[in-house]
């Protein structure tokens, strides 16, 4: 890391939802602009989009990325870059990118949650569509697509 600025990660609550697309009063989760109602499956939690189609936040076994987070955090260090532009200018802060993680292990529909700037908000894009595959998120056995947040903090020193 350059010795102009620290990036630093971090998990709040592993699924984020201080920041996610859901909002637990009403029970509903919105995904380009479209509501879906949040329903529960015995201990999981899962957003119905269509009759074939489910995300879950809480599963019986969560996808990991290969390594484990230890080696999601060494794979984002190594391959972010703080834009030139926004370090000149000072800007820092923490985007918040949302992605489905298919049950293939595929990173799927990436977007920012909660932008900070677009330079920032870019980057963080940036690396989670580099992502390998993760492994599958299974409930009741079954792989099954899981949502997943990710805070990424961009801080200057």
């Amino acid at each position: 890391m350059k010795n102009l600025f620290l990036i630093s990660f971090c998990f709040a609550y592993l699924l984020g939802f201080s920041q996610s697309p859901v909002n637990k009063q009403n029970n509903t989760y919105t995904l380009d602009s479209k509501i879906y109602s949040l329903q529960k499956d015995g201990e999981a939690s899962f957003i119905l989009r269509n009759e074939n189609d489910t995300i879950y936040w809480e599963t019986e076994v969560l996808p990991e990325f290969p390594g484990g987070y230890p080696e999601m955090f060494k794979f984002i260090g190594s391959e972010i870059k703080y834009p030139a532009e926004a370090k000149a200018n000072n800007i820092s802060g923490k985007v918040y990118v949302h992605f489905i993680i298919s049950e293939e292990g595929e990173i799927h529909e990436v977007k920012v949650i909660h932008k900070v700037h677009p330079l920032l908000d870019e980057e963080a894009l940036r690396i989670v569509r580099k992502f390998p595959n993760w492994s599958s998120g299974k409930h009741k056995r079954k792989k099954v697509n899981v949502g997943f947040n990710l805070p990424v903090n961009f801080v200057l020193r």
